[in-house]
């Protein structure tokens, strides 16, 4: 600024009283919350210690037995220091409590590791509500970078079903940039009535600039094209295209306002949005 400026908390700049500009948002990692700096409050905000963020999802019955979305690998997050993990992903699983989840996961933060990479998943969790006990086993990681194409399938193996969806094998499968398919066999006990066609998920998240980075006032997202999404209705070995009616959501009560937003969703796609700089 120039010698005898001033600046205002909107970083508009004045000299001798005229407004003569105004300073961009700074693109680059704070150690505090800005929203906190101009509450006065200079203690960093709640952390994020685990939640869905957001997804779009969609239920049918009896059960989907296909589920396949395209995305792409956003930046990486400019904060090294920080031991968050974010997960983003497509998933069949079941609806109650005790039960299931089949996904293949591009992860940042794995293992302490500052970059991305990507694995096949199966989780599960056998404990009556409201404890958990979650079980996770996945597919060796691999690295990935910054704007590889990611293409996730989930779908049952039509050779070892059974036509109740319980007791029936699956394939999670991933590929990146059209390569070959990274395969996973899962064996599960599960329904899997619920879809969903794109997932944030954070762990240990204290700060908005732990998320992939995105200059201002451009918000971060990652979009997941669904192309594939079957049923089971007679067999279990038989896919029967579901019309796709993913619905885009938003967890409440997080202990961070980062501009989340799926409102520009559609029913195929689901696009997940944040705010890197609040």
């Amino acid at each position: 600024m120039p010698d005898g400026a001033s600046l205002d908390g909107e970083g508009n700049v004045y000299v001798g009283g005229v407004r003569t500009g105004k300073v961009p948002p700074c693109q680059y990692v704070r150690p505090l919350d800005a929203e906190a700096l101009e509450d006065g409050n200079l203690d960093p905000p709640a952390a994020i210690s685990h939640a869905w963020v957001e997804w779009g999802s969609q239920t049918t019955t009896p059960w989907f037995n296909e589920i396949g979305s395209t995305w792409v690998v956003p930046n990486s997050p400019l904060t090294p220091w920080s031991n968050q993990i974010i997960y983003m992903f497509n998933d069949v699983q079941s609806v109650t409590w005790i039960g299931g989840i089949l996904q293949p996961v591009l992860a940042w933060g794995w293992g302490g590791l500052h970059s991305w990479v990507m694995m096949d998943a199966y989780a599960w969790n056998t404990c009556s509500s409201p404890a958990r006990c979650d079980t996770w086993t996945h597919t060796t990681p691999i690295n990935v970078s910054v704007g590889d194409t990611i293409d996730g399938l989930v779908m049952v193996n039509p050779i070892g079903c059974s036509d109740g969806g319980t007791n029936t094998s699956w394939k999670v499968d991933y590929r990146v940039n059209g390569g070959i398919w990274h395969e996973y066999a899962v064996q599960t006990s599960y329904t899997m009535t619920r879809a969903d066609n794109g997932v944030l998920e954070v762990y240990y998240l204290d700060s908005c600039y732990g998320l992939p980075f995105s200059a201002a006032p451009t918000p971060g997202s990652v979009t997941f094209t669904n192309w594939a999404l079957a049923r089971a209705y007679t067999h279990c070995y038989t896919f029967n295209s579901v019309t796709p009616n993913f619905v885009g959501q938003v967890a409440s009560g997080l202990g961070l306002s980062c501009g989340w937003d799926t409102s520009s969703s559609t029913s195929s796609t689901t696009v997940l949005e944040w705010e890197y700089w609040r």
